[in-house]
C-alpha cells in the first residue's frame, strides 16, 4: 500500500525495528517468569512464532493475492497486529519488580557491574551461539523467500508453489515443540546437536531435482529437524548469561546473529540467482552455510552448558568463568 518504493523501504525499516525489539524482549521476559530447568521447553514453545506466522501466510496469502488485492492482505496483517496488542494487554502479567524499582530508587552501575557487562559482551561462546543462529536464518529465510519463485519458474502455480514452504513451516512448528522436550530430557547429547543441522544442510541440494514429491519430502524433513537449532540457541542464551541483568544483552547478541542471517541470506541468494541465471549456486551456498551451522552447533555441545543442572548455580558459574578471557 506504500505510494512508492521509498515508502515501502521505510515500512520495512519500521517492521525490522519492531522485530528486533520483540526478539530480544520476549525471551528476556520469559526468563523472568520461567525456572531455569524449564527454559528449554519454554523456548521451544516460543520458537514457534516465526514458523507459525510463516505457515499462516503461506496458507492464506497466495489466495488473497490471486483472488483479492494486496490491500486485503495488508488489512489482514493490521487486524492480526491489533489482536496481538489486545492479547498482550489482557494476558501478559507485569514483570516482577526489584526492590529498587518498587521503592523508586535508581540502580547505579558499579564498576563490578560494568565489568560484568563487558565480560558478557566478550564471551566467545555467546558469539558462537549467534553464529549458529545466523547460519540457520541465512538458509531458512533464503529458502522461504525464494522457493516459491523457484517453482513458479518451473511452471508451477503460485498457490501450489507456496505449499512447499508451508509444509516446511508446519513441520518446523512441531520440531520446535518436541525439541524443547528432547533438550530437557537428554541434555547435552552429541546426536541432538549434530544430526539436525547436518540433515538440514544435506536437504538443500536435493531441491534442484525439481521433482514435486521429492521437494515436498525435503521440505518436511527440513521442518522436522529445523526447529531444533533455534530451540538450542534460545535455551542456551539465558544459561550463558552471567546474571539476570545481562540476560538481555545475551539475547541481543543472539538476535544480532539471527538478523544478520535474515538480512544476508535472501539477498545473497537472489544476487547469485541473478548473476548465474539459475539456482544451482544458491542452493549449494545454502549447503555450505549449513555446514558452518553444524560446526557452531558442535561448539555449543562442547561447551556443555546443557550438561550442568540449572539448580547447581555455582557449577554453572564456574563453567562460564572458565570460558571467559581473564
Amino acid at each position: 500500500m506504500a505510494p512508492d518504493f521509498t515508502g515501502y523501504l521505510i515500512g520495512r525499516v519500521v517492521c525490522g525495528v519492531g522485530f528486533g525489539f520483540v526478539s530480544v524482549a520476549a525471551p528476556s521476559t520469559i526468563g523472568s517468569f520461567v525456572p531455569p530447568d524449564m527454559m528449554s521447553m519454554a523456548m521451544g514453545i516460543w520458537s514457534t512464532w516465526v514458523p507459525f506466522g510463516s505457515f499462516v501466510m503461506f496458507l492464506v496469502a497466495p489466495s488473497l493475492v490471486v483472488h483479492g488485492t494486496f490491500a486485503s492482505l495488508h488489512l489482514l496483517l493490521l487486524s492480526v497486529l491489533a489482536l496481538d496488542c489486545i492479547v498482550y494487554a489482557v494476558c501478559i502479567p507485569p514483570l516482577p519488580q526489584t526492590v529498587e524499582r518498587k521503592s523508586g530508587g535508581r540502580l547505579d552501575a558499579s564498576p563490578r557491574d560494568n565489568s560484568m557487562w563487558v565480560r558478557q559482551l566478550k564471551q566467545p561462546m555467546m558469539w558462537c551461539v549467534a553464529g549458529a543462529f545466523a547460519s540457520f536464518t541465512f538458509c531458512f529465510f533464503a529458502f522461504n523467500t525464494w522457493i516459491s519463485t523457484y517453482f513458479v519458474e518451473s511452471s508451477m502455480s503460485l498457490t501450489a508453489a507456496a505449499r512447499i514452504p508451508l509444509v516446511a513451516s508446519l513441520f518446523t512448528i512441531m520440531s520446535n515443540l518436541y525439541s524443547g522436550v528432547l533438550l530437557k530430557r537428554v541434555g547435552n547429547q552429541l546426536l541432538l546437536f549434530l544430526l539436525p543441522p547436518l540433515v538440514m544442510a544435506l536437504m538443500w541440494p536435493l531441491f534442484m531435482l525439481k521433482v514435486t514429491v521429492v521437494s515436498y519430502g525435503c521440505a518436511a524433513i527440513v521442518g522436522a529437524v529445523g526447529g531444533v537449532l533455534p530451540t538450542i540457541v534460545f535455551a542456551a542464551a539465558p544459561r550463558l548469561a552471567l546474571s539476570k541483568e545481562t540476560m538481555g544483552m545475551a539475547m541481543s547478541i543472539v538476535i544480532v546473529g539471527e538478523n544478520t542471517g535474515i538480512l544476508v541470506g535472501p539477498e545473497l541468494f537472489g544476487v547469485m540467482r541473478g548473476m548465474t541465471g539459475h539456482f544451482v549456486l544458491p542452493f549449494w551456498t545454502l549447503f555450505a552455510v549449513g555446514l558452518f551451522g553444524v560446526l557452531f552447533s558442535l561448539s555449543i555441545w562442547r561447551c556443555r552448558v546443557f550438561q550442568l543442572a540449572p539448580p547447581h548455580k555455582e557449577a554453572l558459574e564456574a563453567n562460564l568463568s572458565n570460558q571467559l578471557p581473564h
